[in-house]
């Protein structure tokens, strides 16, 4: 007998020390993983800086062709669509290793609402499908929370809708909630995003927040990651709140999530985002911008951004040169990397601001490495701004705008664009006369997502008339129906006069 009990209490011993032993070798390839995954979105983002820097450098130049402005368009909607990728797999990285976290600041709620609004807009009248906005009247306008994860959520669930619904439409609803009268100090707000699309069974509820999963029609499985869900439910836990889904087959879905927004720290200002087509020049100065980077993709990508400004720029390898380049040149602000050989960002920020001729210089972060950890050392460490890698240039325009007190000569927009409408239509394929009528006839009657359908069949049918589907989408984007009824009568009317 005690022969027997000792066996079973070795048998017991033996599978604890299995179990710690497996549980150790899991935790360990889950860290390997998420260190393999944010090297690899490191690696990735800093090509991706050259291509979607030089498509939106490019863009500038007023000379290009329609055809020309497409494959840049492409280039960029592409090189969008990978980063969002690579973020996915970034965020799943962080999330698997508990490393999410918030970045609260003061922003404005009601420009957040309308920036996802006119995205998902556009998607939705591609698709001929409605979309719907429902917000009170009454919504506080400045708020404290994570602008970034709270528009990232709601463009993944929006999407998502947008993509499983063929007939009827999305809607969006936005809720201030009047509860808990002892918290003062915040504003709670329910989001609810309903569709009439292709709705899911049970079963597939039970996985839909699983990474990787992608349930329902599978001749809708092609895109994405199958990480959007999971994602948008796991950062809405850290904001506090839970996402509920309700479904029936083959009527819709309604994903809904409550989350709790603060007051306002202090006096908000809204950042400044220019747009770096329209910028040709600097009033009055000619300030020195020392750029510190190992990539030469990068230094070479934000030269040909600056120098046709009027910047003068000063380019450095690594911390070592750079720092040895601001005792020399004494730069009116500096951009550097954080990742580098030698002396990293890091440190050389550290050694601009521990010296006295250099103190006060304005210093930038453009980073590939894109975790929050990163971030906080590089602004503890004395950066003004952090920006990650593919960098937004009109951010870092308006960053360079503010810390140098600039002022920026524009192109002169209307007369621009109307010299570039009449180049372009000298050389754009139009529809066929009759085809012409319908649309100037729909847009009469302001019938955008009819208009779309038809600019989008058009365009399916003969595909010499990208260029201009490109710019019917881009005007009922921003919903200048007038401007489009101009374009359409006077093309008509040129039609006329020389058929």
């Amino acid at each position: 007998m005690a022969q027997s009990v000792s066996y079973f209490i070795n048998k017991r011993n033996e599978y604890e020390t299995f179990l710690k032993a497996s549980k150790i070798r899991a935790e360990a390839a889950n860290r390997a993983k998420s260190i393999f995954l944010a090297n690899m979105s490191h690696e990735l983002r800093t090509p991706l800086n050259g291509i979607l820097g030089y498509a939106r450098i490019l863009y500038r130049d007023p000379t290009l062709s329609p055809n020309q402005k497409t494959g840049l368009g492409i280039i960029e909607q592409s090189g969008d669509h990978l980063l969002s990728l690579i973020n996915d797999i970034l965020d799943l990285a962080k999330i698997e290793s508990d490393k999410v976290e918030l970045l609260c600041e003061d922003f404005c709620l009601h420009d957040l609402i309308r920036n996802v609004e006119n995205i998902v807009r556009i998607q939705a009248e591609r698709k001929g499908i409605i979309f719907e906005l429902e917000e009170p009247d009454e919504l506080p306008d400045v708020v404290n929370g994570d602008k970034k994860r709270l528009r990232q959520v709601l463009l993944n669930l929006l999407g998502n809708a947008v993509k499983f619904t063929d007939a009827g439409g999305v809607t969006l609803k936005v809720q201030n909630i009047i509860s808990d009268q002892n918290r003062q100090n915040a504003f709670f707000f329910r989001f609810e995003i309903e569709d009439t699309g292709i709705g899911m069974s049970p079963d597939n509820l039970d996985r839909i927040f699983e990474p990787f999963q992608q349930v329902g029609d599978t001749d809708r499985m092609g895109e994405g990651t199958g990480l959007g869900l999971a994602i948008s439910n796991n950062l809405i836990c850290v904001m506090g709140g839970k996402l509920n889904v309700t479904s029936m087959l083959g009527q819709g879905s309604c994903f809904s999530f409550e989350i709790v927004l603060g007051h306002p720290e202090a006096g908000f200002e809204k950042k400044i985002s220019e747009d770096a087509r329209q910028i040709i020049g600097i009033k009055e100065k000619k300030p020195i911008i020392l750029i510190v980077d190992d990539s030469q993709e990068s230094r070479n990508m934000l030269c040909d951004l600056l120098v046709p400004i009027g910047f003068t720029v000063v380019l450095a390898e690594n911390g070592e040169q750079g720092l040895l380049e601001a005792f020399l040149s004494q730069p009116d602000a500096v951009i550097t990397d954080l990742v580098m050989p030698g002396m990293n960002g890091l440190e050389l920020i550290r050694r601009i601001r521990l010296s006295s001729e250099l103190a006060t210089i304005p210093i930038i972060a453009a980073s590939a490495s894109a975790f929050e950890e990163d971030r906080k050392k590089m602004l503890a460490a004395g950066c003004r701004a952090f920006f990650p890698k593919p960098l937004d240039l009109n951010n870092l325009l308006g960053e360079l705008k503010l810390c140098l007190d600039l002022q920026w000569n524009y192109r002169d927009i209307e007369a621009a664009s109307t010299q570039d409408e009449k180049s372009v239509d000298i050389l754009m394929v139009f529809p066929q006369a009759d085809e012409m009528e319908k649309l100037y006839r729909l847009t009469l009657q302001g019938a955008v997502n009819r208009i779309s359908d038809y600019v989008e069949h058009l365009e399916n049918k003969d595909i010499r008339l990208k260029p201009f589907a490109e710019r019917m989408y881009r005007l009922l984007k921003g919903f200048e129906l007038n401007r489009i009824e101009v374009w359409l009568e006077s093309r008509l009317q040129r039609e006329k006069e020389h058929p």
